[in-house]
């Protein structure tokens, strides 16, 4: 009786005996429901996929007849079917598309041979460390050749009699060996290859090494007993790592100047990204070295080319000529989609990264471009500035969306260009800075600011003020012609660093003007911004222009400090007034009190500057304007709380006077403040007002025990205690009344307006 063939394990193409309960490379079960329901998917799938196989074979051949019927789309998926089928396993044919990859889990026979491929090579290594004085260099070069064809043949073998595990140990070993190989020949000086420097020497091992494992991969079966054979998994990643090994030390052995090294880590970043796209076809992990071998020699590319190109010391030609060399990689990026489609149709068309490539490249040009940008004068950057932004708001004015990112599904702009929109975007504050730390530092150009050096350029202090400027309006022209919020922000912010670039030499008084003259408009836009309907962009809007106006008015009164008192008054009582106005916006009253404390704050540091001792004199404008507020409160609302509407005036009209009492002691004072308390209490137990109640009860209570306690010093120490324990005394035998007065004090308290 002929023994059963084995069938491809759903999970890791394993061979698996029919009959057997499990899978035993993975584990996958193969009995019960499940395993009957995953047979009759499989089943499933390979019809469809023949099915879908004769179906292209036909649409390929031209048609039989001059005109076709559409294809109308019925119900493909009408239902599953229902069809009985044979448990598992029945030897089912799997498509050859449907197959996982082997060897994606990680089991015990795996770290087994992983384990005993270390052991091996750990030996192999000791053994060429040991004996090479026993057997000489060319015994020892033998026996490693030999053990490294074993390696690969056994790799072969096994793929033969279907032992992936065994196949793959196998070829790490035979890898592992290749390696070894390479590094002893020189190590040992093997044919005088010892007298070749390390790099020179790996610049060609390295290629021989992956034209060895390709030949190895090459000779391991593609197809075994009529079915495809798994890979091995090690040789093609194994070679394209030495690939980039051998770019590397290539560029290395080669020792050349930072220019031509510029120029060779362009190039090599070409050939890696190449062939990491070619490899990537045959096993996305070849590509991974290659891919990393690519960024860093993008890294040595832009950094060997910016260190020439910015280096005040080089010479112009180099400098230049390595600005000719970092355009290399930015005009590749740009035209790769344009070379690439006649080439690859499909892939040019499907693959998202070709968007993506002509945005990378646009961005690729700073570093390029800001080379002669730091080397002409500062005046003919304000020029750039100025040009770049009318650009801009000639592309706002035509209808162009300027004020869009690049990449989002609703833009239909090429890539290339939303990206050259958004550098502009960032160029424009770059270049504004730039020419500001040229004219403070006396400057001429970007290299004398880098190397520090001026030439005692002469000081125009309005130039910095140009470029910030159109950078100012061409965003106020995006933000209104697009209705962006976002550049409203922008253009605030620019107008700010602009209106701060133009006073930052002037006078304090000139600069406590700008700052009102910017809260001003700032609370202007924010109130115009709570007129509008609510959305996330109106409240962005809100938000940033009372940060903006707040910004403002805290300059202008930093800057009337130390300055003539009627300047800083000016400032605190300017910016209090500013925000008065901007809390009679709609929802907006919180901010009367800040407006209201910084309008004290104004008379106070006049009252100050007088000489006055009178503390209600001081609180008495915060007393009138917190009274003010409390009553819009109580108009808009005739339900809310006095401890709103006019606990903050009582507090402050009272709390201080008690202050200065309690420290000075003064009896009109006293006085005065005990009557206009009582008041305040009688008051608010008649209207049953809560805020007038909570007031002047602390106040009085306050007083009687700043005056009673000075009587206690008078009062014999035993009548003291005799009181005091007659009091406990009487609480503790009228305990549970205590507490009923106690809750219905509470009841009645809380019931008060």
């Amino acid at each position: 009786m002929s023994t059963p063939a084995p069938f491809p394990c759903p999970h890791c193409d394993a061979p698996v005996i029919p009959g057997s309960p499990a899978c035993p490379e993975c584990g996958l079960r193969l009995v019960g429901p499940q395993a009957a329901r995953l047979w009759q998917v499989n089943q499933q799938i390979g019809a469809l996929r023949s099915e879908a196989d004769v179906l292209v074979s036909q649409l390929l051949r031209p048609p039989a007849v001059p005109s076709v019927a559409p294809y109308q789309p019925g119900d493909p998926y009408a239902g599953p079917r229902t069809d009985p089928q044979p448990p598992y396993p029945a030897s089912p044919t799997y498509a050859a598309g449907s197959r996982r990859r082997a060897g994606t889990r990680l089991g015990g026979q795996q770290i087994l041979l992983g384990l005993g491929a270390l052991l091996l090579l750990s030996g192999v290594s000791f053994f060429l460390l040991v004996i090479w004085l026993v057997v000489g260099v060319a015994g020892q070069a033998t026996i490693m050749v030999g053990l490294t064809g074993a390696a690969a043949a056994a790799a072969v073998l096994a793929t033969r009699r279907q032992l992936t595990s065994a196949a793959r140990t196998a070829a790490g070993i035979a890898t592992g060996l290749v390696v070894l190989d390479l590094w002893a020949a020189h190590h040992l000086g093997l044919a005088g290859l010892g007298d070749v420097a390390a790099d020179g020497y790996w610049s060609v091992a390295a290629l021989l090494g992956a034209a060895v494992l390709v030949g190895f991969d090459r000779l391991v079966p593609r197809v075994v007993a009529e079915r495809p054979a798994p890979p091995v998994l090690v040789y093609v990643p194994a070679a394209a790592t030495l690939l980039a090994v051998a770019g590397w030390c290539t560029i290395s052995a080669l020792g050349a100047e930072p220019v031509v090294l510029c120029g060779l880590a362009a190039l090599l970043a070409v050939l890696s990204a190449a062939a990491a796209g070619a490899a990537y076809r045959l096993d996305p992990w070849a590509a991974v070295p290659l891919a990393v071998s690519a960024l860093g020699a993008v890294v040595v590319h832009l950094g060997s080319g910016i260190a020439v190109g910015y280096d005040p010391a080089t010479a112009t030609t180099q400098r230049y000529a390595a600005c000719a060399v970092l355009l290399v990689l930015p005009v590749l990026a740009l035209v790769a989609p344009r070379l690439a489609r006649p080439l690859a149709p499909e892939a040019a068309r499907e693959h998202p990264g070709w968007a993506w490539l002509p945005a990378v490249g646009v961005w690729a040009l700073v570093p390029p471009l800001g080379i002669p940008v730091v080397d002409v004068p500062r005046a003919v950057v304000v020029v750039l500035a100025v040009l770049l932004a009318a650009g801009l708001v000639a592309l706002c004015l035509t209808g162009l969306p300027v004020t869009r990112a690049p990449f989002t599904g609703a833009d239909t702009r090429p890539a290339w260009l939303g990206a050259a929109i958004l550098l502009a975007w960032v160029a424009l504050p770059v270049l504004f800075l730039l020419v500001l730390a040229e004219v403070d530092g006396w400057h001429a150009d970007g290299l004398e600011l880098f190397a520090g050096f001026p030439r005692l350029a002469p000081d125009s202090w309005w130039l910095p003020v140009v470029p910030g400027a159109a950078w100012a309006v061409a965003a106020l022209v995006a933000a209104t012609k697009e209705r962006s919020a976002s550049f409203a922000v922008l253009a605030q912010l620019a107008a700010a660093a602009t209106a701060f670039t133009a006073v930052r030499d002037a006078d304090e008084a000139v600069a406590v003007a700008m700052g009102l003259v910017g809260c001003a408009a700032s609370f202007a836009l924010a109130g115009y911004a709570r007129t509008l309907a609510d959305s996330p962009g109106n409240r962005v809007l809100d938000h940033s222009a009372v940060t903006f106006a707040l910004l403002y008015g805290g300059c202008g009164i930093l800057a009337s400090i130390e300055e003539p008192v009627l300047l800083e008054v000016a400032a605190w009582v300017g910016v209090g007034v500013l925000t008065l106005v901007y809390s009679g916006s709609r929802g907006r009253l919180g901010f009367a009190y800040l407006g209201s404390v910084l309008v004290t704050a104004g008379t106070s540091r006049l009252l100050a500057d007088q000489g006055v001792g009178v503390v209600e004199l001081y609180t008495a404008p915060l007393v009138v304007l917190l009274a003010v507020i409390g009553l819009v409160q109580h108009l808009r609302n005739r339900q809310a709380r006095t401890m709103l509407t006019m606990g903050p005036a009582l507090s402050v009209a009272l709390l201080p006077s008690l202050a200065v009492t309690l420290e000075d002691g003064g009896a009109l004072r006293l006085a005065g403040l005990t009557v206009v308390s009582i008041v305040v209490l009688v008051l608010g137990l008649l209207r049953r007002w809560q805020a007038p109640v909570t007031v002047g009860a602390l106040v009085l209570l306050v007083v009687a025990i700043n005056q009673g306690g000075q009587g206690l010093a008078y009062v014999p120490g035993w009548i003291i205690l005799v009181g005091g324990g007659a009091v406990l005394l009487t609480a503790g035998v009228l305990w549970e009344r205590a507490l009923l007065a106690g809750r219905r004090t509470q009841a009645w308290y809380a019931s008060l307006r």
